[in-house]
């Protein structure tokens, strides 16, 4: 029965048909792969315990110093610059920046308009010397 199924006796999922996949080339591919990422994880691993230790620090001094908003900030700005992102930097320095030197309020100013045809001579005068003594002061 099985002869008539299978023609020649080989089954398609038979460990006959496999081909050999790794030759000595190959494998010495892979082993090269693998160290290589190996070793990409392991700097990487290093990295972060490094930056770990480096935030643990921080979190120290930041424990033992009252420091304020603005001062944070200037101490992650400062961060951003030595791990080589300008951009970051740049952004919290101009918030930084609107605490040290705040924008200046808006003045509102009144603008009267009087007409000369409408004033009588005595009130005329008197705004004129209203406007001179402003000016004078």
């Amino acid at each position: 029965m099985s002869d008539k199924k299978y023609p020649n006796g080989k089954h398609p999922n038979s460990l006959k048909n496999l081909v050999r996949a790794w030759d000595s080339e190959s494998a010495k591919e892979a082993q090269l792969k693998g160290a290589k990422a190996r070793s990409a994880n392991a700097k990487l691993r290093n990295e972060l315990k490094a930056s770990m230790k480096q935030w643990k620090e921080m979190q120290e001094e930041l424990a033992n110093d009252k420091l304020d908003s603005v001062e944070v900030l200037r101490i992650i700005a400062h961060q951003k610059l030595e791990d080589g992102d300008t951009d970051g930097a740049v952004d919290i320095f101009k918030s930084i920046a609107e605490y040290e030197k705040p924008k200046l309020a808006r003045v509102e100013s009144k603008v009267e308009e009087v007409k000369a045809d409408e004033l009588t001579d005595e009130e005329l005068n008197a705004k004129l010397e209203e406007l001179l003594n402003k000016n004078a002061d």
